[in-house]
């Protein structure tokens, strides 16, 4: 199997063998790769059609307009069929990845925030300056083997967000991100309010940590809420 960037290449090689070319390969590769690759077909374009008529070069421009809608929607089809593999590749596989937790934060978010739009309710952002919070609870709720609400004395003890309104989603022992969110669906039948995350629309802010136990099961936590007006 080709790595990531045996792939970039060869998409690179078949594209400047044709300028012509329609239909871009199925390959994996990422959006600044795609641009750099739809420059250089609109460049040989121009540079093949340069001393042609107007009405070729009227022609060029409508091709590389259509080319430029195809590589867009390419790009569009591709990430959210990489996003759809990504939620249902079980967690394990996912730490092969370079940057995982930085991955799993990405898509989870972006699963939450297609659920969220379908309810009609805006959608999250990751707060990165206080994932690592949610990272230590998860790590010390794996590490106890046991599930713990205490995002709110963590965050008052840690003094960086000053929360309006917070709620926190603990669990274990789910093996995808799709698991997690369907179980907050799930849950609202129950009322446990995990279904607040998807259906309450003051929420603005996600934070999110996973930590695997000695128990072999995986600990998750996904805080979220809405910050007080910086003074």
């Amino acid at each position: 199997m080709l790595s990531r960037d045996g792939m970039i290449s060869n998409a690179k090689e078949i594209v400047s063998k044709s300028s012509e070319k329609k239909i871009l390969p199925n390959l994996f590769v990422e959006q600044e790769d795609l641009t750099l690759l739809k420059t250089k077909v609109a460049t040989d374009n121009l540079k093949s059609k340069t001393n042609k008529k107007n009405t070729s070069e009227s022609l060029q421009t409508s091709d590389t307009k259509r080319l430029g809608a195809h590589v867009d929607q390419w790009v569009t089809n591709q990430e959210s069929t990489d996003h759809q593999t990504i939620v249902n590749t079980s967690i394990d596989t996912l730490l092969a990845e370079t940057n995982w937790m930085e991955t799993i934060r990405t898509h989870f978010l972006e699963e939450i925030n297609i659920k969220r739009k379908a309810l009609g309710n805006g959608p999250l952002k990751l707060n990165d300056i206080i994932n690592d919070l949610a990272q230590e609870q998860a790590k010390d709720m794996a590490k106890n083997q046991k599930l713990e609400h205490s995002a709110s004395s963590r965050m008052v003890k840690d003094g960086r967000y000053n929360f309006e309104t917070y709620s926190s989603n603990v669990s274990y022992n789910f093996t995808t991100i799709n698991d997690i969110i369907q179980s907050y669906i799930n849950n609202n039948k129950r009322e446990t309010g995990h279904y607040d995350i998807l259906s309450v629309n003051a929420y603005k802010d996600l934070w999110v940590g996973m930590a695997k136990g000695t128990d072999g099961k995986w600990y998750i936590v996904a805080n979220y809420g809405k910050e007080l007006p910086k003074k």
